[in-house]
């Protein structure tokens, strides 16, 4: 039998889902500080397009970008558990690879609603 030394992630209540807009230019949508006892976010992509995220650091005076080639990357119908970093804020954009556009063939945003969805809590 194995036994796990973490607890199973348990979402915290007192923080509200966060959802990050991802379209073809960088969104920043400020965290604020955590409650303590949060060790981990969840993150849910619940569209067609590739989505990176970016977290700027607390203290950092200029936020960062999200961009190509910068921050997390999550795949189409990811879902996923990982340990925060506890971010003052957060941006997003999609980004285009094979099979997966963002825009359509006049130039026009597929998806003009994408966000990454993340919610706080702890466990893992």
């Amino acid at each position: 039998m194995i036994v796990a030394k973490n607890a199973p992630f348990r979402r915290n209540l007192s923080v509200s889902p966060i959802m990050v807009p991802a379209t073809d230019e960088p969104s920043y949508v400020a965290v604020g500080p955590l409650p303590n006892g949060v060790t981990s976010f969840g993150v849910v992509n619940s569209y067609p397009v590739y989505i990176r995220l970016l977290g700027t650091s607390m203290g950092d005076e200029t936020p960062n970008d999200a961009g190509e080639g910068l921050g997390w990357l999550f795949p189409p119908g990811h879902f996923g558990i990982y340990s925060t970093q506890f971010p003052a804020g957060v941006s997003a954009i999609a980004v285009e690879r094979p099979g997966f556009p963002i825009h359509d063939e006049e130039g026009a945003l597929l998806y003009p609603e994408a966000a990454l969805e993340l919610f706080y809590g702890s466990g893992a």
